[in-house]
């Protein structure tokens, strides 16, 4: 499955994420190189499943996997849902995307399939409405699996807050739930949108790429000087304008200076970042910049 990143990347890229749920029902998944558990806001280990997690819990089911076959466990690490997926996702809205053979189609919290998989891709449900693919373009369903929107684009995003992200090769802009187009596609690369604002890339001139943040009328509110755009989650943005990630507030003042190298939205207060190098070794914040677990 084409998986859609959760940060706008350095580089000029078009970039979907969800925002966390108040941190997924408070259990994470570190997946701490060959050690996978789930841990409380408090950094204890709560929960050491039999199988590799694979996504948060979400509605007291979590995705895992025996390295072949994916299934979903509840909160005290028994299966709830067998080990009968090709890759099963996190649920969203109550039914979670899963795939058989090449083919994508969802299923409710009891593992009940409500959405045939008959989709060459399909993303998460939100606001009532998923994106799914069946050749090149992306469409968006609703829950009974009927089309609402069809559309001429190769990429397509969540809706947040009324907006969904859309791309066309290497341009991208917004669409609202009528599948209209409201915010031009000139953009080089962009995020939902979360707390009214979305971060976006624009490519200068010079081949330059920098990334500031638009309100929902597509001006900038918070004018382009980042390589790093992250979501805002509880008023604050990881942004990188160089190697290290800080966080800023709604005005673009830095709040948060850190020297981590990569860095993900606040949820429940704390927020994951990882410490020497993207992918390696990391652990948890809070907003004082102080770490609260490894």
């Amino acid at each position: 499955m084409q998986r859609l990143k959760a940060v706008l990347s350095a580089l000029c890229m078009f970039t979907a994420f969800a925002l966390p749920a108040s941190a997924i029902e408070s259990f994470f998944c570190p997946s701490n190189y060959d050690k996978d558990y789930f841990i409380d806001t408090t950094g204890k280990v709560v929960l050491r499943p039999d199988y590799e997690c694979s996504g948060p819990f979400v509605n007291g089911l979590a995705p895992v996997s025996d390295g072949q076959n994916f299934g979903y466990i509840n909160k005290s690490g028994a299966l709830a849902i067998p080990l009968k997926f090709d890759y099963a996702s996190e649920f969203s809205e109550g039914l979670a995307s899963v795939r058989m053979g090449s083919k994508y189609g969802y299923i409710d919290t009891s593992g009940k399939t409500v959405i045939t998989p008959s989709f060459a891709d399909a993303g998460a449900f939100s606001q009532g409405l998923a994106a799914v693919r069946t050749g090149k373009y992306w469409d968006y369903i609703d829950k009974s699996g009927k089309t609402v929107i069809s559309t001429t684009y190769d990429q397509a995003g969540e809706f947040k807050e009324g907006l969904a992200a859309v791309g066309r090769q290497d341009r991208f802009g917004y669409i609202n739930t009528k599948g209209k187009l409201v915010i031009p596609m000139h953009f080089c690369g962009l995020s939902p949108f979360a707390e009214g604002v979305a971060g976006v890339q624009e490519r200068g001139p010079h081949g330059e790429i920098t990334a500031g943040y638009i309100d929902k009328n597509g001006k900038y509110v918070i004018k382009p000087q980042f390589a790093v755009a992250g979501p805002f989650s509880q008023g604050l943005a990881d942004v990188s304008k160089d190697k290290a990630h800080d966080y800023i507030d709604h005005s673009g003042k830095v709040v948060i200076h850190t020297d981590y190298a990569w860095a993900r939205p606040f949820a429940d207060d704390l927020a994951a970042v990882t410490f020497k190098f993207e992918g390696g070794p990391g652990g948890y914040i809070n907003k004082e910049a102080k770490s609260r677990y490894q």
